[in-house]
C-alpha cells in the first residue's frame, strides 16, 4: 500500500512540474508582432529617429514557397548584403523580425521593389496596417480618371489624382516625403487595393512603381526566388 502511494505521488510530482514547466516557457515565449501595409522599418535601429533612416512597408503576405514577405522599395536598404537584418522602427523591442532577401531591383529602367523576409515566430501578417488597410492587387489606376491613396510612415495617408501611367511607373500628386520609400499606392473606390509603391517625388510630383511592372519582373525570376508568387494577405 505504501508503494502504490508513494508511486501515486512521484507521478501527480511528475505532472505538476510538466504542468509549471509549459507555463513557465508560455510566459517566456515573446508576443508576435502586427506587421502591415504603413509600418516603418529600418536596417539599423542606431539611426537617430528621423525619416532619412528608414522605410515603409507596401504589403504584407505570402510567396510560392511559403514565406511570409512584405513588400517594399528595392533602392531601401540598397548599401546592405543581402541577408541583412531588419527591425520595426516602432516596435524596437520585438528585435529582429527579419532579413532583407535577395530579391530586390532599383535600377532604371524598370521597378523599384525588394522583398523582407519575415521570421514566422515573431511576426503576424496583418491587412489591417496604422493608416489603412491592404488585401488584395487593385486596379491598374487610369489617368485623370482615377484618385489615389498612398499610406506612407512619413507623412500618413495622402491622396490624388493620376496624372499618367505607363505600366511602369505612376505619376501623382500624392505627396511623399522621405522615409515614405516603400509604401503603398491605392485606388478609389475602396483604397484597399494595390497598385504602386513610392519610388521618388520631383517638382513633377510623386512617383511610383507599377505594381503590375512588379508582378512581370517577379516571373522572370527563378522559382523558389523570395516575393516570386506574392500574394496580399487578406485578414
Amino acid at each position: 500500500m505504501r508503494l502504490k502511494i508513494a508511486t501515486l505521488a512521484a507521478a501527480v510530482a511528475v505532472a505538476v512540474s510538466s504542468v509549471l514547466g509549459a507555463n513557465v516557457a508560455a510566459a517566456q515565449a515573446p508576443a508576435k508582432v502586427d506587421v502591415a501595409s504603413g509600418m516603418r522599418w529600418a536596417t539599423d535601429l542606431n539611426i537617430p529617429d528621423s525619416h532619412s533612416g528608414w522605410c515603409t512597408i507596401a504589403a504584407v503576405g505570402t510567396d510560392e514557397s511559403g514565406n511570409l514577405v512584405a513588400l517594399t522599395a528595392g533602392h531601401c536598404g540598397s548599401s546592405v548584403p543581402d541577408g541583412s537584418p531588419i527591425w520595426l522602427k516602432d516596435k524596437p523591442d520585438a528585435g529582429v523580425v527579419g532579413h532583407i532577401s535577395s530579391t530586390r531591383r532599383n535600377a532604371r529602367p524598370g521597378p523599384d521593389y525588394a522583398f523582407l523576409v519575415l521570421d514566422p515566430d515573431k511576426v503576424n501578417i496583418k491587412s489591417q496596417g496604422p493608416l489603412g488597410r491592404i488585401d488584395h492587387i487593385g486596379s491598374n489606376p487610369r489617368p485623370f480618371q482615377d484618385v489615389v491613396c498612398k499610406y506612407g510612415g512619413t507623412t500618413g495617408k495622402t491622396c490624388g489624382l493620376t496624372m499618367t501611367n505607363n505600366g511602369s511607373t505612376i505619376w501623382n500628386f500624392a505627396y511623399v516625403s522621405a522615409g515614405d520609400s516603400g509604401a503603398g499606392l491605392t485606388v478609389a473606390p475602396s483604397y484597399t487595393g494595390l497598385v504602386g509603391i513610392v519610388r521618388s517625388v520631383s517638382i513633377s510630383g510623386s512617383e511610383y512603381t507599377n505594381i503590375g511592372a512588379v508582378f512581370a519582373h517577379l516571373n522572370t525570376l527563378p522559382a523558389g526566388a523570395p516575393g516570386r508568387g506574392f500574394v496580399v494577405v487578406n485578414n
